[in-house]
């Protein structure tokens, strides 16, 4: 059974405290991307982003912990309160390692049991794992590595999503008090906008193994701005400039002795279709 660690601590065997249903997925979402700066010219397919320093937001979680006593709900309060609030979470047999610091705490009473939801922030989010292949890529790479790479299965949607066409842009227009309706102007065609890629993922693994290929996934996402994502379908192969922008674990669970990760990536596609 795995348990959470503070400080390197398991708070089962030392505090008797446990963590509760949901708190593997919080501590496996991802940190979202800081605002990209992009400039948008009405002429050219989606816009021009600023890619240049692109970087991580600061990452904020919960974790949901039961206490079934006075004394195991005291021992772990105090191990909270020490060092100002800074931590190492972790949880055991697993490569979980996130340095972080206590932003909220909220307790609830029931008669003689406590739940507590501890609000922590990992302020320089990165990550680091060794990818496990075996996945079933169908046809989906990033930077023209196959995502089965890494363990990961595309699940159905994505594909929806990847290959639905840019919106177009609006005309640039005129609006006139001595005509009807507006003047507007298609000198230079049809120009698309932006839009939002949304892959649905999942890795099942061995503990060890599925954690350490999904953080290896979002190192190889999350390290620079720019990324080549080419997918296949309907007997269609084409690539699209993208960045990373959100995620988020959408199912964790435990199976026997593997580990069932579900997770969307959100990118966003500029420049219009890659090469077109």
């Amino acid at each position: 059974m795995i348990e959470l660690t503070i400080d390197n601590i398991n708070i089962a065997t030392d505090y008797g405290c446990r963590m509760l249903k949901g708190t593997l997925a919080e501590l496996l979402s991802p940190a979202s991307a800081k605002s990209v700066s992009v400039t948008d010219w009405p002429e050219v397919d989606g816009v021009d982003p600023d890619l240049a320093n692109f970087s991580l937001a600061a990452r904020s979680f919960e974790l949901p912990v039961y206490a079934p006593n006075d004394t195991a709900y005291a021992a772990l309060l105090n191990a909270l309160k020490v060092n100002n609030g800074v931590h190492t979470i972790g949880v055991t047999d697993t490569p979980i390692s996130i340095n972080t610091r206590i932003t909220g705490l909220n307790v609830e009473r029931q008669m003689r049991f406590y739940t507590l939801m501890v609000a922590f922030t990992e302020d320089n989010p990165n990550y680091s794992g060794t990818p496990s292949a075996g996945g079933q890529d169908l046809g989906y790479m990033l930077d023209g590595v196959p995502l089965g790479n890494y363990g990961i299965d595309v699940l159905k949607g994505t594909e929806h999503s990847v290959f639905t066409p840019s919106k177009a842009k609006r005309n640039l227009t005129i609006e006139s008090a001595l005509s009807g309706g507006q003047i507007y102007d298609a000198a230079g065609g049809l120009v698309l906008a932006q839009k939002s890629c949304r892959l649905r993922l999942r890795i099942i693994k061995p503990i060890s193994n599925a954690i350490n290929s999904y953080y290896a996934f979002l190192h190889d996402l999350t390290r620079q701005g720019s990324h080549i994502l080419t997918a296949t379908g309907g007997g269609l192969t084409r690539s699209f400039n993208v960045y990373y922008k959100i995620g988020r674990v959408t199912d964790c669970t435990l199976i026997q002795d593997k580990l069932w990760i579900e997770f969307e990536i959100e990118l966003e596609q500029y420049k219009g279709y890659a090469g077109d």
